[in-house]
């Protein structure tokens, strides 16, 4: 049985929701948030040491 999307779409916002309201419930945000900031730095700005790699198919 497939759901419809709005519904899908509707339980994934609830999930997400629930996972950013857990860390400021339990005073965790801070840490929560310094490490998703650390995180998505990571990920936008690989460091100097990315010149070092090459390109391979």
């Amino acid at each position: 049985m497939a759901l419809d999307p709005r519904t899908e779409s509707s339980i994934g916002s609830q999930q997400r929701s629930h996972q950013l309201r857990a860390p400021i419930t339990n005073g965790d945000f801070e840490d929560y948030w310094n490490f998703h900031a650390a995180r998505e730095h990571q990920r936008l700005d690989p460091g100097p040491d990315q010149r070092n790699y090459s390109l391979t198919a």
